[in-house]
């Protein structure tokens, strides 16, 4: 690596390139002073070039890998023709990026999870007037006793056909009771 030392003094002080893992300033042809001397060394490519030859460049913002660990990395226009680039270790940020996605997985699931329970519950209390009019028709139609009061105290149309139910059974229970005596009437005549 083609190393300049007359641009190291152009660094920032190490304490304003916190929490920073690399910075370097790169000349337009190439040359660069690492400002962290424990950090890794920042790739240069053509675009990183363009942005020291030209002061009045847009700053370029890439994720780059060195070494296998991913950098989110800055270079922008610097002083006397050169370009500043200053790089931050990625793994903090997908770390937490990753917390937090399992995070919101599991609170969408307790969520679907509440939501279909509390549907279920309230399914239940829907339909419960409906199911003792049911088993209150199918215990009719079981012991054939039509004086078997069915429930009325549903609410809204629950509460409409249990009415209509029950005066259906009502009038099928007069039927039943004027057949008898025409039968007992005419076997007395008989």
């Amino acid at each position: 690596p083609r190393s300049f030392r007359l641009f190291a003094q152009a660094c920032p002080t190490v304490g304003a390139l916190q929490p920073a893992a690399a910075a370097q300033i790169i000349a337009a042809d190439g040359r660069f002073a690492q400002c962290i001397e424990q950090g890794p060394e920042l790739p240069i490519d053509r675009r990183d070039l363009a942005v020291a030859r030209d002061s009045h460049s847009t700053p370029l913002l890439r994720t780059i890998t060195i070494d296998g660990v991913r950098y989110r990395q800055l270079t922008e226009p610097w002083r006397d023709g050169a370009a500043f680039q200053i790089a931050r270790d990625l793994s903090e940020t997908e770390s937490t990026l990753d917390r937090l996605k399992l995070r919101l997985v599991l609170l969408t699931l307790a969520g679907v999870a509440g939501a279909a329970g509390l549907g279920w519950i309230l399914a239940g209390r829907i339909v419960r007037p409906v199911r003792r009019l049911r088993d209150a028709a199918e215990d009719i139609a079981a012991t054939d006793d039509l004086s078997t009061p069915l429930p009325t105290d549903g609410p809204g149309e629950v509460g409409s056909l249990a009415q209509s139910l029950s005066t259906m059974v009502a009038a099928l229970a007069t039927s039943r009771d004027q057949q008898q005596r025409l039968v007992a009437d005419a076997s007395h005549e008989l």
